[in-house]
Formats: structure tokens, sequence, C-alpha cells
């Protein structure tokens, strides 16, 4: 079970988000035209840090999905209690975000003063909340019953448009970070802030209450 340890699934989660951000970093400058007319190194190191952003979100949150739906239910039948699979993979999701948004600040020194880090917290606060969301309709569905599935169908179905969309917005030009309007933020971030932590904490305490509860077959 070591492939499916804490730092192994982390590795994997940066390394997915890392190669596929350059691949699509890539493809836009290719069809930009931009990499023939002598970009600049600093200017495709900031799009490749917002497109970093988006990409994280979306393969962080599609990996809680997944755990929960193939890889816990193995780990059980190895003698993992279910509490020990859930802290588990809140480490999983907190390791993977920080770490993705320590490469995004990194490649971003130039850009520390406020409005920047307001930012940062915005977008935080947006990737933890989808990740959440993702993690308690996964562990919904094990309920196995036909609105389960509906929610869950709901769901895969977002994630895949906005995978889309996103895709073909950062190819056809537009930053990756520029998906996340900061203006209601900024408005109370302190607020706001409250919202977000409130909110995934709500989310996490119905993942483990339900978690508790899931019909795990082995």
């Amino acid at each position: 079970m070591k492939k499916y340890g804490v730092l192994g699934r982390v590795w994997e989660n940066v390394v997915i988000t890392v190669g596929l951000s350059l691949t699509m970093m890539v493809i836009r400058e290719i069809k930009q035209g931009r990499f023939y007319q002598g970009h600049r190194l600093e200017a495709l190191i900031e799009d490749f840090s917002g497109i970093l952003l988006l990409v994280g979100i979306l393969i962080t949150t599609l990996q809680l999905m997944y755990g929960y739906y193939a890889v816990e239910r193995q780990k059980i039948s190895f003698g993992y209690t279910r509490k020990r699979c859930f802290l588990e993979m809140q480490e999983i999701k907190c390791i993977s975000t920080a770490v993705i948004f320590a490469i995004h600040i990194l490649l971003n020194l130039r850009q520390m003063n406020f409005e920047y880090w307001k930012k940062v917290i915005w977008i935080v606060g947006i990737c933890l909340i989808a990740q959440s969301v993702g993690e308690l309709t996964s562990v919904f569905q094990m309920r196995n019953t036909w609105f389960s599935m509906v929610i869950l169908t709901i769901v895969s179905a977002f994630m895949g448009f906005t995978v889309g969309y996103g895709v073909i917005s950062v190819i056809n030009g537009e930053k990756g970070e520029g998906s996340f309007s900061v203006e209601i933020f900024e408005q109370a971030p302190v607020f706001y802030s409250g919202i977000f932590v409130v909110g995934i904490l709500c989310l996490i305490g119905i993942s483990w209450k339900l978690w508790k509860k899931a019909e795990v077959s082995i």
C-alpha cells in the first residue's frame, strides 16, 4: 500500500499538475505565435503560474473523487480504519494545495504586495471549497441510491464542462488565474475568508459523517 501513501499521492498530484500545465502553456504559446516572436521568459513564467492554479484545482479535486471511490476501499481491506483513511485524504488535499500554491508564489516573487495576497487567499478558498464539494459528492455516492447517482452525474458533468471550458480558454490566450474574479472578495476580505473557513469545515464534517456510514464493498 506504499503507492497509496500520502506523500506518494501528493507527489502524483504535483507532477500531473505541473506536467499538464506545461503542456497547456506550450500549446497556447505555439498557437499564439509567441515562441516565434521571442516571448520574454518573465511573461512565460507568469502565464505558467496562472495556468498552474487552474489545473491544480481540477487535478486535486478529481483525485479526491477518485480516491474515495477506488483507493480507500482497497486500503480498508488492508486493515486501515475509516478514520485513518479520512484523515489521510485531508492531508493529501491540504499538502497538495500548499505545494501547488507554493510553486505559484515562488514564480511570482516580484508581485509580493497586499493585492497579490488577497488574490491568493481568494483562489485558495475556491480551491478548498471545490475539493471539499468533490469529496462530499464521492462519499455521498457510496450510499448506492438513485439520488446519489444523480448527484454524482451532475457534479461530474459540471466538472467535465469546467475542465473543457478552462482548457479551451487557456489555449485561446486567457490566463488561468484570470478565471477567478476577486472583486467580490475585495469588498469584504475578512468576511468572505470566514465564509470560506466555515463552509470548508461544514463540508468536511458532513463528508466524515457520511464516510462513517458509507457502504464500502471490498
